[in-house]
């Protein structure tokens, strides 16, 4: 069966692309760990890109199960890989329940990393947005000379200022 073949090749693709998108997520998780942050938009942009890729080839294996399910006269609507193993026998059947375990299995991975990554982004970003809020206070909130026109006396939140001079 031709739709049979183009299901399962565009099955195939996909457990490809969801391979190299957990390898994307597991070095993302790596990076955020080591604080490598020169690593990370090159693989936010590979993630990007692999995402996009699963859209179109999910759209592609979608395509492939409706017409193999028009083949098959199967009623029911947007048929499950399981779904369509229980109609064939043998290896055919076979790889329909291997290629949805093996999706199964990827989709569950990437999901637990993304999971894991989610607490190391926000306190990443949390550090980033506190040191930037420090050099903005320390920059900002402290004129040598007040509104007045006055001079100011001793600033204590001077602390760590970048430059400071004694008057």
């Amino acid at each position: 069966m031709k739709s049979y073949q183009s299901l399962i090749q565009s099955l195939d693709q996909l457990v490809t692309v969801y391979r190299h998108l957990l390898e994307a997520v597991r070095r993302e998780n790596e990076a955020l760990l080591t604080a490598d942050m020169q690593a990370l938009p090159d693989i936010n942009l590979t993630k990007e890109k692999l995402i996009l890729k699963v859209k179109e080839l999910d759209g592609k294996w979608q395509l492939s199960a409706d017409e193999l399910a028009i083949e098959l006269e199967i009623k029911i609507n947007r048929p499950r890989l399981l779904d369509f193993a229980a109609y064939f026998k043998g290896d055919e059947a076979t790889k329909l329940e291997q290629l949805h375990s093996v999706l199964n299995m990827l989709v569950n991975r990437i999901v637990e990393f993304n999971k894991k990554n989610e607490p190391l982004v926000y306190s990443a970003l949390s550090h980033i947005s506190g040191a930037m809020d420090s050099i903005t206070k320390t920059l900002n909130e402290n004129p040598t000379y007040k509104n007045s026109g006055s001079l100011e006396a001793d600033n204590k939140d001077a602390q760590g200022r970048l430059v400071q001079r004694e008057v």
